[in-house]
């Protein structure tokens, strides 16, 4: 997938609204589409596969608190903290 296309992810309004994303443009800015694409292809993954048997909740927290160094600068944050559509 495209850096642009998980960057759009990011913005779109599917599943809950995502809040304010300064902090994520300027982190994928400061790190580069490559980069950035990457680290929201993990923090993705995490939240929808990642350890198994872990709970959903616990691996948002995981995001949340920083103890995954993947999770990309202000994505976790603008999805948690949006409303629900």
């Amino acid at each position: 997938m495209r850096p642009r296309v998980l960057k759009d992810f990011a913005h779109s309004e599917i599943g809950a609204r995502p809040g304010n994303q300064a902090t994520f443009n300027s982190a994928w800015n400061d790190i580069g589409d490559a980069a950035a694409a990457e680290a929201t292809r993990q923090t993705i993954e995490h939240l929808l596969r990642g350890p198994e048997g872990l709970p959903l909740e616990d691996r948002l927290e995981q995001l949340l608190s920083g103890a995954k160094p993947f999770a990309i600068t202000g994505f976790e944050e603008a999805r948690s903290r949006g409303s629900s559509a």
